[in-house]
């Protein structure tokens, strides 16, 4: 059987209990109900040792297979799962079934896992594995959990630290009631890193912090805006590939119809050529052709733009992964604005310092330069041709 087969039925009996929703021979999208993972234990248990030894001659399929067998067996010990874990060589995928199963099948041994994962150091471990470590560990020990997130908020990479900020807000304790107040603080005085500010509004905006008004703050900002489409919100933090996967395949918002991208599945002519947007667009100037698209409508494309606000159509999350991937799109060219990190104030110039208390509406500097050259620039290519004809028009009329 060809390679690309057996990973595709590798991969469907990794997911069987959370199946794709979009059918994988004519991309249909489908609303299929999830399904149990006994009946593919029972298919998966009595044969995957000889799937195992059939994949080790290549490297992705071999992971695939062991995460398959890792999630259906029925017995797990700590050692064997340690060693696993542990093991650099092994995929990320398959270390995070182990722990999961280990989880399931021997709760304690899991906390003892857990720690040894977060306890390891140099690239020993991966995120994503010692975000499920420190989620695992939470379930068992609330206060080990708070002290785990809190540590990653410290030290931890952007995808740790966005996933600190939803767990600790949902934990009962004081030590993460305090830290969760702490970055709405933050947030409201425009001090907060900006990648991890999402997070923190959607925490606010849930009660999960002392102050219930830092959300409504935040949306005061930029008050035109559904609530979480505030620039300060997602202009910074997104993931680059998931933005690729909603911009490509996402079933509403349908951005590939409509948009060219060279090197993509993405051909489409009644919107602007997107291939390098990042070395001509800031962040924030992407993130109201998102969310207002008729604010600045590009010259050559009429007055009014075709495209639906994307809040009508995508999660904040998705706008800001989407944000990401077009800013990436520079074809070899300097980004426009070349921010990779700032805080909330720095990167609109919103928060206590800023434009909260200047009454401007939160609408940042850079923005509302952008907003308000992007329509001069349009009107004087359309104006300037039209002044020239008439100026020859009536030089050439015969007078009298």
């Amino acid at each position: 059987m060809p390679a690309e087969w057996r990973r595709l039925a590798l991969e469907r009996l990794r997911g069987w209990d959370e199946p794709l929703k979009r059918e994988g021979v004519w991309g249909d999208w489908v609303d299929l109900p999830a399904r149990s993972t006994d009946d593919a234990r029972r298919a998966v248990l009595g044969s995957i040792d000889a799937i195992v030894a059939a994949a080790s001659g290549d490297a992705d399929l071999l992971e695939l297979a062991e995460a398959v067998g890792a999630k259906y067996r029925l017995e797990i010990d700590l050692a064997s799962a340690l060693a696993v874990l542990t093991d650099p060589s092994k995929g990320e995928s398959l270390r995070i079934v182990t722990l999961e199963q280990l989880a399931s099948l021997e709760p304690d041994s899991a906390v003892e896992a857990c720690r040894a994962v977060l306890d390891a150091t140099g690239d020993v471990t991966t995120p994503g594995l010692r975000m499920r470590a420190r989620q695992v560990l939470a379930a068992a020990d609330p206060a080990a959990g708070t002290a785990a997130f809190a540590a990653a908020l410290d030290e931890g990479e952007l995808p740790e630290q966005q996933d600190a900020v939803r767990q600790i807000s949902m934990l009962d304790t004081a030590p993460a009631r305090e830290r969760v107040d702490l970055l709405a603080a933050q947030l409201a005085s425009g001090e907060l890193d900006a990648a991890i500010a999402l997070e923190v509004f959607e925490a606010a905006s849930n009660g999960r912090m002392s102050d219930p008004a830092v959300a409504e703050r935040v949306v005061s900002w930029e008050p035109e805006r559904p609530a979480g489409f505030q620039t300060a919100l997602l202009a910074l933090g997104g993931d680059v590939a998931r933005g690729r996967d909603v911009f490509l395949h996402h079933e509403a918002a349908q951005c590939a119809r409509c948009h060219t991208v060279r090197g993509e599945e993405a051909v489409g002519i009644a919107g602007p050529e997107l291939t390098a947007v990042g070395a001509r667009t800031d962040r924030a100037v992407l993130v109201q052709s998102l969310v207002e698209p008729n604010a600045v409508v590009t010259p050559g494309f009429g007055t009014v733009s075709a495209m639906p606000p994307m809040s009508a159509l995508l999660t904040p999350h998705q706008t800001r992964d989407v944000v990401a991937y077009l800013a990436s799109l520079t074809d070899g060219a300097p980004a426009a604005d070349g921010v990779s990190h700032a805080t909330v104030g720095e990167l609109t110039g919103v928060g206590d310092s800023g434009g909260v208390a200047g009454g401007d509406g939160g609408t940042s500097g850079k923005n509302r330069v952008g907003t308000m050259l992007l329509p001069a620039a349009a009107y004087i290519v359309v104006l300037v041709p039209v002044v020239l004809w008439l100026v020859i028009r009536l030089r050439r009329k015969p007078a009298g």
